[in-house]
C-alpha cells in the first residue's frame, strides 16, 4: 500500500525534515484532486497539519529525518494511510484527529492556524467571498509594526487592513468580491496566507509563516439533488420502562416495541433548487434529513450530511445579502 511517505522512505539520499514534509505535501496533493468530495476535504485537513508542522518545528527543518522524533512522522503518515485506505468512516473523522495533532505542537511566538474555513460562495457576480482563518495569532492585530497578514491570489496581494478585512488574536478574515478572484468555469481557487511573527526575546526580527490552500468553487446552482430522510428517534412507553429507539436500532430490539418498526430511509429527488432552498430542506413530520447528494450541472457529486449525523457534515449557508457558502463543520 502506498503511503504519504513512500517517496521519501525509498530514496538513498540524505533527507532533511523540510524535504520530508515537502514530499508528504506532494503526495497529499493527489488526494486533494480526488473526485470524492470527502476524500478531497480530508486531504485538505491533512495539508493543514503538514503546514502547521513546518511552522511549529521551524528549528528542526534542517535536521536529518533520522534525528526527528517519531511522533510527527507517525502521525502524518497515519493520516496518509487513512486517506489511501478509502475507509469512509475513518476519513470522515480525520478532521478532529488533525485538530488534536495541531494542538499538540509547540509554537512559542509563532502563529498557529487551527482551521481555514473551507468555504466558497457560488461564483455569482457581485457576491462576497469570505476567507476566514481561526487560530492563535499573537501579533497579527498589531498595527504599525510590520505584522500585517496578507492574502495572495494569483498575482494580487490583499492586506488585512484594507476594505472590510479584519484581524484579531484569534481570527483573520478577508472579504473579497467574487469577480476579482473567480474565473468563470474554474472549480478551485488557490490562495497563500502570509503571517508575519515576532522572533526573539531581546533582539527582535520579523519572520513569516506561510500557508497555502485550495478552495472549492461552487457552481451558481446546485443542479439535481437527492435528499435522504430517516425517521427521528422515538420513545415508546411500555409497562416496565421508557426506551428510546434510535434509527439504527437492531431488529431484535425493535421487535420488543409492541410491533413498532423504524421506517427505512426515504429518498426524494429535488431537481433545480437554488442554494438558498437547499439550506431549508425539511422532511415529513417525524423525519430528519440524513444527507443530500448533489449532482452539479457539470456532473460533480457533492454529499452533504445532515446536522444530526455523528460524522463531520457539510451544509449550505445563505447570509442576509443572499450569498451562498458551502460550510464544512466538524462534529
Amino acid at each position: 500500500m502506498n503511503t504519504l511517505s513512500s517517496s521519501t522512505a525509498s530514496t538513498p539520499d540524505p533527507v532533511n525534515f523540510l524535504r520530508y514534509l515537502n514530499g508528504l505535501s506532494e503526495q497529499n496533493n493527489k488526494a486533494m484532486e480526488s473526485e470524492d468530495f470527502e476524500v478531497r476535504h480530508a486531504a485538505k485537513d491533512v495539508e493543514l497539519a503538514i503546514q502547521n508542522t513546518r511552522v511549529a518545528r521551524e528549528a528542526d527543518l534542517d535536521k536529518l529525518i533520522e534525528e526527528i522524533d517519531d511522533i510527527s512522522k507517525k502521525t502524518l503518515e497515519g493520516f496518509g494511510n487513512i486517506i489511501q485506505s478509502n475507509d469512509k468512516e475513518a476519513i470522515s473523522k480525520i478532521g478532529s484527529d488533525v485538530g488534536l495533532y495541531i494542538d499538540s505542537l509547540t509554537y512559542g511566538a509563532r502563529p498557529k492556524l487551527n482551521m481555514a474555513q473551507k468555504n466558497i460562495v457560488a461564483g455569482s457576480l457581485g457576491s462576497d467571498v469570505s476567507f476566514i482563518f481561526d487560530g492563535v495569532f499573537p501579533v497579527s492585530a498589531k498595527e504599525g509594526y510590520g505584522y500585517e497578514p496578507t492574502l495572495t491570489i494569483g498575482e494580487k496581494v490583499y492586506k488585512v487592513r484594507e476594505n472590510d478585512n479584519t484581524a484579531t488574536d484569534t481570527t483573520i478574515q478577508f472579504k473579497l468580491k467574487a469577480e476579482e478572484i473567480i474565473i468563470e468555469g474554474s472549480k478551485q481557487i488557490t490562495v497563500k496566507l502570509d503571517l508575519p511573527w515576532e522572533n526573539g526575546s531581546i533582539l527582535y526580527d520579523t519572520r513569516v509563516a506561510t500557508y497555502n490552500f485550495s478552495y472549492d468553487v461552487l457552481p451558481t446552482s446546485p443542479g439535481k439533488i437527492t435528499a435522504v430522510y430517516r425517521e427521528k428517534a422515538v420513545t415508546i412507553q411500555n409497562s416496565e420502562s421508557s426506551v428510546t429507539a434510535p434509527w439504527y436500532a437492531p431488529k431484535r430490539v425493535v421487535e420488543l416495541f409492541k410491533g413498532e418498526k423504524v421506517r427505512p430511509n426515504r429518498r426524494e429527488e429535488l431537481p433545480q433548487l437554488n442554494w438558498g432552498a437547499v439550506q431549508s430542506l425539511q422532511g415529513l413530520p417525524g423525519e430528519e434529513l440524513r444527507k443530500m447528494v448533489i449532482e452539479t450541472p457539470d456532473g460533480e457529486i457533492i454529499k452533504l450530511k445532515g446536522e444530526n449525523s455523528k460524522h463531520p457534515y457539510a451544509r449550505v449557508v445563505t447570509d442576509e445579502q443572499g450569498n451562498h457558502t458551502l460550510e464544512i463543520t466538524k462534529a
